[in-house]
């Protein structure tokens, strides 16, 4: 049975058999927030465990109101209608190229809506990749990691460059390859599109499948010069 420790705005209510738990907020669960809360937790970890979760919420806040600009920008164009400035800006600051003919990024909007939709946070993305949430958060800053900045407010991870046994082999050096001027829309693209000189089992395959599979990053590396 669960047991509710700081009957409070923030509410933490004990998971058994896994020592988590499940975090309230004015009574309803933060989908995606798992924390160690102690039945017996001092004032002080109550409270920094509140710190914590206000924190969660705030970015997931932002984060749907970004995806919901992102949207709002989408149907506009699908009716014929000019981007506001404030919806323009929005997709230059999130670094998907700079959207100067509208009639020609309609499809990219929608498939950066996605691909943003699908985007993990730090915390997510340090729990299945073993790394340290600063150490995330300096390879955005430096461009070792593909994500996008989230309504000037928080850092996301694009999902892709994630496996179950952490980040794709070799992502570092490859990006590192990569000129400046790329976005992140088309470098997904080219992570994801087969390749001609990547050939596994008679077939092309993706960036992606290539590295996932344990094969020669630096053959990724030297197309990656090439992009």
């Amino acid at each position: 049975m669960s047991l509710v420790i700081y009957p409070d705005l923030i509410e933490f209510e004990s998971q058994t058999g896994n020592g988590g738990g499940r975090v309230f907020y004015l009574g309803s669960p933060i989908v995606g927030l798992v924390m160690n809360v102690r039945p017996d937790a001092s004032p002080d970890e109550v409270g920094m465990a509140k710190e914590r979760a206000a924190h969660f919420l705030a970015e997931h806040v932002s984060f749907e109101d970004c995806l919901a600009r992102l949207r709002a920008a989408r149907l506009r164009l699908e009716k014929g209608q000019r981007l506001s400035p404030v919806e323009h800006d929005l997709l230059v600051q999130l670094g998907f190229g700079r959207p100067d003919v509208e009639s020609d990024i309609l499809e990219a909007l929608a498939f950066q809506e996605q691909l943003v939709g699908g985007a993990l946070t730090l915390a997510e993305t340090s729990r299945l990749t073993g790394l340290e949430e600063a150490d995330l958060r300096e390879r955005l800053e430096e461009g070792r990691l593909l994500g996008v900045w989230c309504d000037g407010h928080h850092w996301r991870v694009l999902a892709f460059q994630v496996t179950l046994k952490g980040l794709l082999p070799g992502l570092n050096e490859i990006l590192g390859r990569v000129p400046d001027d790329n976005d992140p829309l088309g470098l997904y693209a080219f992570f994801t599109t087969p390749q001609p000189t990547l050939l596994r089992q008679g077939r092309m395959v993706t960036p992606v499948e290539w590295l996932t599979a344990g094969a020669d990053p630096a053959v990724v590396v030297d197309l990656a010069r090439r992009f």
